[in-house]
């Protein structure tokens, strides 16, 4: 933040949904969005091994794992 209250670009603002807190309010909207649609999702619930490095997506949707 700089000292007029405006944030730099690329500052995520944590934001509340749910009972879940997560990591910005974009994060927040998509899950606002699954939870609209009606679809089940986990935030940062399962991480992948992919080419040799860990990879945790924000949402995974497990009605859609087949």
């Amino acid at each position: 933040m700089t000292h007029f209250g405006v944030l730099k670009p690329g500052t995520a603002i944590a934001t509340d949904f749910n009972g879940i807190t997560f990591r910005s309010r974009l994060e927040a909207n998509v899950a606002r969005f699954l939870t609209d649609l009606g679809l089940r999702y986990e935030y940062e619930s399962k991480s992948f091994l992919i080419d040799g490095k860990h990879y945790c997506p924000d949402f995974y949707l497990p009605d859609m794992d087949r």
